[in-house]
C-alpha cells in the first residue's frame, strides 16, 4: 500500500459509521453515501427515508477496500451544500431545479456539489435529516435494465 493509500485508509477508518458525523443535511448525505460504499445496510437504512427498494443500493459483494477508500476520498473532497430559495441547479437534460418556499416549509432541502451531475433531496423528520434515495434507486434500476 502506498503512503497515500495508507493515509486514505486511516482517514476512512476514522469516519464514524452508525452515527452521523454532524447533523446538517450535506453531512447526512455524505454519511449515507459512505454507508452505501461500505455496504453498511443498517446505516444506509437509518440515514434514508423508508423505501422498499433501498436494498438495491447495497451490493451483494462489497467493493474492494482500496476502491472504497478512493470513492470515500472523492466524496469527502467535494462537499455538498444546501441550495437557497431562488437558486437553481442545471440538470443534464437542460431543465433546472431549485428549492421553493413550499418545499422548505414542508421540511425538504435540495443539496448539490460541483462534481455530482444531479442534486439530491433530504427531508427533516423527527429523527433528523433523511435522504430521499429515490433518484439513486431509479438510476440503479435503469442501469440494471440496460445491462440485460
Amino acid at each position: 500500500m502506498t503512503k497515500l493509500s495508507t493515509a486514505i485508509f486511516l482517514s476512512v477508518l476514522a469516519l464514524p459509521m452508525g452515527f452521523a458525523s454532524a447533523d446538517s443535511a450535506p453531512d447526512i448525505y455524505r454519511d449515507f453515501l459512505i454507508a452505501v460504499i461500505k455496504g453498511d445496510r443498517m446505516s444506509t437504512e437509518r440515514l434514508a427515508l423508508p423505501n422498499a427498494d433501498l436494498g438495491i443500493l447495497i451490493p451483494d459483494e462489497p467493493m474492494p477496500l482500496e476502491a472504497q477508500m478512493v470513492s470515500i476520498a472523492q466524496i469527502t473532497a467535494s462537499p455538498y451544500r444546501v441550495l437557497k430559495i431562488g437558486e437553481t441547479f442545471a440538470l443534464p437534460n437542460g431543465q433546472a431545479i431549485g428549492p421553493s418556499v413550499e418545499m422548505e416549509s414542508a421540511g425538504w432541502v435540495i443539496i448539490a456539489n460541483d462534481v455530482d451531475p444531479l442534486p439530491h433531496r433530504l427531508k427533516m423528520t423527527e429523527d433528523g435529516w433523511k435522504v430521499d434515495a429515490g433518484d439513486l434507486i431509479g438510476a440503479r434500476k435503469a442501469a440494471s435494465r440496460s445491462r440485460k
